[in-house]
């Protein structure tokens, strides 16, 4: 918990690096989503069979004009927009980086594979060199799942001993 803790205190208190190149790849997604979106009201859909054109969407130049002249496809907020794509795609990156330096370092490490870990002190050399007394407290059954085997073998042994004495 203490190197949880740690992990915690490193990501709250260094400033925003990242070196991941998902980073950009989701930037550019968040641009190109954000750009669609926008055109997507100038598209004009041509039906089948109308003459001289091809079946599809389009959009018209003049449309297209008219849209960056009055701020581009996210209507000048450009700037905000941009900060806003940046922070998220960064924070997605540095959360999946988080949690998996926590399940490498804090749960895999420390819990798991570590020399003190808690698997490593109970391996089968520690089972092995164990006192009789104290793997049966470890690892027994409980006295009454004991009784009840002993009472059944008896009775199997009483019942064997009666077949043998009817076929007899």
């Amino acid at each position: 918990m203490k190197h949880a803790r740690f992990l915690v205190d490193v990501e709250l208190n260094r400033p925003a690096v990242n070196c991941n190149p998902s980073f950009d790849a989701s930037i550019t997604k968040a641009k190109q989503a954000r750009v669609v979106g926008a055109l997507r009201e100038l598209v004009v859909e041509v039906p089948k069979g109308t003459r001289g054109v091809r079946e599809g969407s389009y959009i018209g130049v003049d449309d297209l004009n008219r849209n960056n002249r009055n701020g581009g496809a996210d209507g000048g907020s450009d700037v905000c927009v941009r900060i806003h794509d940046v922070m998220k795609s960064y924070y997605e990156v540095a959360r999946s980086r988080f949690v998996d330096n926590i399940c490498a370092q804090a749960v895999d490490h420390f819990l798991l594979s570590a020399k003190g870990s808690p698997l490593r002190v109970f391996d089968s050399m520690f089972v092995l060199e164990m006192a009789n007394e104290d793997l049966e407290m470890t690892t027994g059954e409980e006295a009454a799942s004991r009784n009840k085997r002993s009472m059944l073998k008896q009775r199997i042994e009483l019942l064997e001993k009666a077949v043998k004495i009817l076929r007899g």
